[in-house]
């Protein structure tokens, strides 16, 4: 627990971030909110921390965050993590580095969380591998100070925090190939069908789409 948090829980007051006056209601005092990373941060990257820090109620904290960011304050911060993981694998910090910086439980819940998020391992970020120019997708926590004042349209939580690789083309390849094959074996299943069926009926094969005008003769 950090020493904000400490000293809120002790009635001391409020982190700097999100001081309010008296009489402001909820949704005002978290309005005035100026940087939720650093805030965040502060907080340990914990919801139940981050609404202490703010005087509301984690229901409360939960309200607001759907309505600004489209995500609950968990999945919202998780985000933060990863992003920032990210950059910081970038810079060449090790994973117990990320691990102690931004407050994961273990390097195995940091690598876990990081390859849900981001589709790879932290070490494909890392100077030393290619690749590692990726761009970031749009999220809400972008830009300068991460302030929910933004008010922009965001993506839906669920697929920024799921992103699904693109198939690479030999794959694409197959699975046409295999569509065009059960293709190829429905239309002859047809054709065998048909013939039985003239069979059936004296050598008066039906007419298909092809040939409805040419009825074949069997004999």
């Amino acid at each position: 627990m950090s020493s904000y948090v400490a000293a809120c829980r002790r009635g001391r007051g409020l982190h700097p971030q999100a001081q309010y006056s008296a009489g402001e209601t909820m949704g005002g005092r978290l309005t005035r909110v100026e940087d939720w990373k650093q805030l965040a941060k502060a907080a340990e990257y914990r919801p139940a921390d981050l609404a202490v820090l703010c005087g509301v109620s984690p229901r409360q904290l939960e309200r607001y965050f759907h309505l600004q960011f489209q995500a609950t304050p968990r999945q919202w911060l998780r985000e933060l993590q990863c992003r920032s993981a990210r950059k910081l694998i970038q810079q060449g910090y090790s994973n117990i580095a990320v691990v102690a910086e931004l407050k994961f439980a273990s390097e195995s819940h940091f690598c876990r969380e990081f390859k849900k998020f981001h589709g790879v391992s932290p070490q494909t970020f890392s100077p030393s591998c290619s690749g590692t120019q990726l761009e970031d997708a749009a999220s809400p926590i972008d830009g300068p100070t991460g302030s929910a004042t933004a008010n922009r349209p965001n993506p839906d939580p669920t697929q920024r925090m799921n992103p699904q690789p693109e198939r690479p083309r030999t794959v694409r390849k197959i699975e046409m190939e295999v569509e065009a094959e059960a293709r190829e074996w429905t239309r002859k299943r047809l054709q065998q069908r048909l013939q039985q069926e003239a069979d059936r009926q004296g050598g008066i094969l039906p007419p298909t789409r092809n040939d409805a005008f040419q009825p074949r003769m069997n004999g």
